[in-house]
């Protein structure tokens, strides 16, 4: 069984995972113990850490062995779907005609297109952490098309 550890941003849109924890430590701000500062992090880890220098959390993540891929598998496509689906609603908001709306209207419009777009790069996020157990080429895309 393999852990991977998940870096989050403050406001849990960007993110990075490690299966090294002192990585995930180092990104998230902590200090490293001796052996682990000598022996250097990863350059990911490095500016992770630079890019949000406060308010980042971990969250360890336990991955299942070889027999569990399909299930993370269904996972990713899940949430590749919801993305997908959401697309043609975010469309729907951008290009809504508001020349005659009420400022009221186009606030709202505004709001919902933005709370839409924060769900699909929640469940895009959720696929590109999903992504680092497969092989490349081998997407949710292709998955959710079976």
């Amino acid at each position: 069984m393999k852990a991977l550890t998940v870096v989050w941003n403050e406001a849990c849109d960007e993110c990075v995972g490690f299966t090294d924890p002192a990585d995930a430590r180092y990104a998230s701000g902590k200090k490293l113990s001796g052996l682990q500062h000598i022996c250097g992090v990863s350059t990911l880890a490095e500016a992770f850490r630079e890019t949000y220098d406060e308010g980042v959390k971990l969250e360890d993540v336990v991955v299942v062995g070889a027999e569990g891929l399909e299930s993370i598998r269904e996972i990713r496509a899940h949430h590749w779907r919801c993305a997908i689906q959401l697309t043609p609603h975010i469309d729907r908001h951008v290009n809504r005609d508001l020349s005659c709306a009420s400022d009221k209207q186009v606030a709202r419009n505004s709001e919902t297109l933005a709370k839409l777009q924060q769900i699909k790069a929640r469940h895009m996020t959720f696929v590109q952490i999903l992504n680092q157990f497969f092989d490349i080429g081998d997407t949710a895309e292709k998955d959710a098309a079976k």
